[in-house]
């Protein structure tokens, strides 16, 4: 099943992370879309109306026995990188020329830049000669967009990236195997010692769940360790405090490492100076650059969607509250009601049903 989410962003944080402050909002069979050769348009249609019906004609509430009529506006659609492209209308390759949806630049600029010049931004005027061109090859724009027929959206200003799916499931995967296998080569510890300190190090009662596993010495050589986003962080957080004592400080990984942490971090806040994000960008760029010069390989599909992570924080503030890490967690909720439903007839509307009551 794919799943469709809704939010009212203007909650405070606490109660904007509550999955009770979550709403399904559309059910559909992702196979349909994949393999039934049905469009966006089609298959997003009720939706769209839906968001329309919202802002124009709105709803009425009743609070202290008087009758208050709301609108709603459609703000941002979130998703991770594939999920956008795909119901943007992007390219859905990241092998692609043209795979980024924020920025107007081939595959081989992107794979060697470090930070964001606002002359290759995508906006209105060179998206619609983007859709007359109709080369998806040359452009990475593979249709309009259906969003467009909400009044004040387009999706050029539709500036989101997934903070979870693009650093702790991304960047933080290939940057700490690359990470600790220098610092192994370098001889500070060996893998042995480090699995060690993994196994025996007190993460505390807040970050028990989220204990990273064991680091395999196939996983090093592959230069990417697979595990959750939350393990992942959990990582990340303590690093420093595991081994930080056994590293000199000029070491070139250890930057690396020092740097990652700062990302994650300002990503991570909830509350945030505007200011701050020049602060990324400068992060950002020393990061990609460092990395480039340790692993002598091109900049990944990922590490060029942090260079926009900047201008994100000063247009939409906190990058944090803008990912779709609290909504692959509602997911539960429904894989739950799925697994107790006998029947697998129409199981999207059997589901919306339960949820609703």
């Amino acid at each position: 099943m794919g799943c469709v989410y809704y939010t009212v962003p203007g909650l405070p944080p606490e109660y904007l992370s509550s999955l009770n402050n979550i709403f399904p909002a559309f059910l559909f069979h992702a196979q349909d879309r994949g393999y039934q050769s049905i469009s966006n348009e089609q298959m997003f249609s009720a939706l769209v109306k839906e968001l329309v019906s919202l802002q124009e004609e709105g709803i009425m509430i009743c609070i202290n026995g008087e009758e208050i009529k709301i609108y709603f506006t459609l703000g941002l659609v979130l998703g991770d990188n594939l999920g956008l492209n795909s119901i943007l209308g992007f390219v859905e390759s990241f092998t692609a020329n043209f795979y980024c949806r924020i920025y107007r630049s081939p595959k081989q600029e992107l794979q060697q830049m470090c930070h964001q010049s606002n002359t290759f931004l995508r906006n209105v005027i060179n998206y619609e000669s983007d859709i007359k061109h109709n080369n998806v090859s040359e452009t990475g724009v593979r249709e309009q967009c259906i969003f467009h027929k909400i009044q004040h959206f387009h999706v050029t200003e539709n500036l989101v990236c997934d903070f979870m799916h693009d650093i702790p499931e991304g960047v933080a995967r290939y940057d700490m195997a690359l990470i600790i296998s220098g610092l192994i080569d370098q001889g500070c510890f060996t893998l042995n010692e480090l699995n060690n300190r993994l196994r025996y190090f007190n993460y505390g009662t807040t970050e028990r769940k989220n204990v990273p596993p064991l680091i395999r010495e196939t996983n090093i050589k592959k230069g990417i360790l697979i595990m959750s986003a939350s393990e992942m962080l959990c990582l990340i957080r303590f690093f420093s405090l595991m081994v930080g004592e056994l590293v000199p400080t000029s070491s070139n990984f250890w930057k690396l490492y020092l740097l990652l942490y700062q990302i994650t971090d300002l990503c991570c806040a909830r509350k945030i100076q505007r200011d701050s994000s020049f602060l990324l960008d400068s992060l950002v760029y020393e990061h990609n650059k460092l990395y480039l010069l340790l692993s002598k390989s091109t900049l990944k599909p990922k590490f060029h969607m942090l260079t926009h992570y900047g201008h994100i924080l000063r247009k939409n503030g906190p990058i944090i509250l803008t990912s779709s890490i609290r909504f692959e967690a509602k997911h539960k909720i429904l894989k739950s009601l799925a697994n107790v439903i006998p029947c697998r007839i129409n199981l999207g509307y059997t589901i919306a049903n339960k949820l609703q009551f």
